[in-house]
């Protein structure tokens, strides 16, 4: 299982890297024909807002895999205790799945609707259905990372990091050597101009 989790993982990061490659020629296609050209493309516009469409939603799995989410994590300080944790994780994440699941309720009625009325786009006259559709795919994806997450929760005996928190401890982390890197520099700075004004004591005593 955890094979194929792994290969679905892989399957979801390079599907969004080519469509966001994809997005960037057809929008950049758009710019050089309406700037050297004087003409644009009917259909690179509409194409590109529907990729931006599924990348979003496709996006907050991939998020939730790698904990990116914003998040405000001050109870985590209140609360410090490793059970506290799981406790607060397993809380949001149950009711992340409770909306998440009236979101793959309401995406699959308006897929259907959509279905019945047979709307199709303005441009390639493409059946929004597909667009749609984005909502509830992602919200069944989504639903299914965070059951395997609340389980996670429990099974793993380390500390559980919010939403968020692996990103910013980067980040701090970053912050501190920099700020260490830069008393050092200053102090040594400092040190440098009084061994040199002591110097120039001793060479005018000297004299």
């Amino acid at each position: 299982m955890k094979r194929w989790i792994a290969y679905y993982d892989s399957f979801e990061e390079k599907l969004l890297i080519i469509s966001l490659a994809v997005n960037v020629i057809l929008i950049l296609s758009q710019i050089i024909m309406r700037a050297a050209f004087n003409a644009s493309l009917v259909w690179s516009e509409e194409v590109a807002r529907y990729i931006f469409i599924w990348q979003i939603w496709l996006g907050t799995s991939v998020s939730y895999r790698r904990k990116s989410h914003i998040s405000v994590d001050i109870i985590y300080d209140i609360f410090k205790s490793r059970l506290s944790h799981k406790i607060i994780r397993t809380v949001i994440d149950v009711v992340w799945l409770a909306f998440n699941l009236y979101l793959f309720y309401a995406g699959a009625k308006l897929v259907d609707s959509m279905i019945t009325r047979h709307v199709l786009s303005a441009g390639l006259r493409l059946p929004l259905v597909y667009v749609y559709a984005a909502l509830p795919v992602s919200a069944a994806i989504l639903s299914l990372r965070l059951i395997g997450g609340i389980i996670g929760h429990w099974r793993s005996d380390e500390p559980d990091v919010p939403f968020g928190g692996a990103r910013l401890q980067e980040w701090s982390h970053s912050a501190e050597e920099v700020i260490v890197d830069t008393v050092d520099t200053e102090d040594a700075v400092r040190a440098n101009e009084t061994a040199g004004r002591e110097g120039e004591v001793k060479t005018y005593g000297c004299h």
